[in-house]
């Protein structure tokens, strides 16, 4: 039994500053401290996807509304990035970028979504 857990353990090596898991699915969203956000796949060495998130700093926090349906990012430049969520879909760029305010965005929530 300790063997199998051990043969399924993935090492990563990659600076995180935030993650989210999906609420259904067994894939999370990793962002690093380059503004960079990877979606990863619990089961793959390799992420399954790179979206481009606001030009800026470094993710600040990464979460997904509560149905999975979307995901969003903010960041230390102010900003909010949203994304409708699709496994299937190849689009990487957000359907929409708010810039809150000058200073960095430290949290955000998806109300009814």
């Amino acid at each position: 039994e300790e063997k199998d857990a051990e043969a399924r353990s993935i090492e990563r090596t990659q600076i995180v500053h935030t993650l989210a898991t999906h609420p259904m699915l067994p894939m999370y969203l990793a962002g690093d401290h380059d503004g960079g956000l990877l979606l990863w796949h619990f089961e793959n060495k390799y992420a399954t996807r790179n979206y481009i998130a606001a030009p800026g700093p470094r993710i600040l926090r990464t979460r997904f509304s509560v149905f999975g349906n979307k995901f969003g990012v903010s960041n230390g430049a102010g900003c909010l990035s949203l994304w409708n969520f699709d496994r299937n879909e190849r689009s990487s760029r957000p359907f929409g970028t708010i810039q809150c305010h000058t200073k960095r965005t430290t949290d955000f929530v998806f109300l009814n979504a």
